[in-house]
């Protein structure tokens, strides 16, 4: 009983003792939970704002003590109230979504393991090169591609906003499959080449489950990037596959902007990306930060 309390106190003597954080460390939380919440206001006001009824929403200064209201929801999502239909605009959003991403996190992975090979000379100025096409905003591309997509016939289709949106998306994510592949040591992939496997059957099962985490990060940033996006949205879609976010112009016009409508139609767009995000919030941290220490 002596020599195991005696282990104990020795044990105890070990424990160093809790740091306390530094005054610096101090201010930097502060600062952040400061950045936090006044990034938070603008989407609160916009929460608060799609509950109000029409009158108040244009209110200056804004009215905060009312009856909430959900008009402004049943408005946008029925059609109704000088309000464009918005619930066959969220379901082209998550078609286009939904496809772009599955197309672009596939060619991506390909295209990620591929300039990891050694034996590829060009590499690394392919992938700068593929790194630098994401630098040109949308703006930049759109009207090329508008009138290409006239004279073929696709302008409006969902081939027509898909493909743009595939191109304009993959740099990011072979930029982020290849980090995650480089950080797989060397020595593993030469190990199941003695064994026999061949440079597919590496890819399958050793390169891509082991880069599982930035892949998974790669399928979230794509998706909220494509459901977000606007610029080809407006420009290469019809009524039959326009996404919600272009049709939030139609609320907005010479006479005012209808904001109760507004706020409820951004609120509608925004909750599916952030509550991705918050459900998929792990692996984004640990898909983005794969590979950072070593």
């Amino acid at each position: 009983m002596a020599s195991i309390t005696a282990t104990a106190a020795l044990r105890s003597d070990r424990v160093s003792p809790r740091k306390r954080p530094s005054s610096a460390t101090v201010a930097g939380r502060i600062g952040l939970l400061l950045w936090i919440a006044l990034s938070a206001v603008p989407l609160l006001f916009m929460v608060i704002t799609s509950f109000k009824p029409q009158n108040l929403a244009l209110a200056n200064p804004p009215v905060w003590k009312f009856a909430p209201t959900g008009s402004n929801y049943t408005d946008i999502l029925q059609g109704t109230g000088g309000a464009p239909n918005m619930a066959p605009l969220l379901v082209h959003g998550l078609i286009v979504t939904g496809v772009v991403t599955v197309f672009t996190v596939a060619f991506g992975a390909l295209a990620g393991y591929g300039l990891t090979i050694k034996t590829f000379r060009q590499r690394r100025f392919l992938s700068s090169w593929i790194l630098s096409t994401y630098m040109f905003p949308s703006i930049v591309t759109v009207v090329p591609v508008f009138f290409f997509e006239s004279n073929i016939g696709v302008l409006g289709t969902y081939p027509g906003i898909i493909i743009p949106e595939i191109a304009f998306n993959l740099p990011i994510v072979v930029w982020l499959v290849r980090r995650g592949v480089e950080d797989i040591p060397i020595e593993i992939e030469e190990a199941a080449m003695l064994d026999g496997l061949s440079r597919i059957g590496i890819l399958r099962r050793i390169a891509l489950p082991l880069a599982m985490p930035s892949i998974s990060a790669s399928f979230i940033v794509t998706a909220i990037l494509v459901w977000n996006e606007f610029t080809f949205s407006l420009m290469l879609t019809s009524s039959a596959t326009e996404p919600a976010p272009a049709a939030v112009l139609q609320l907005t016009g010479m006479y005012g902007t209808q904001w109760g409508l507004l706020c409820a139609a951004s609120v509608a767009i925004a909750a599916p990306a952030i509550l991705l995000a918050l459900v998929a919030r792990r692996r984004l941290v640990s898909g983005l930060t794969f590979g950072a220490v070593k």
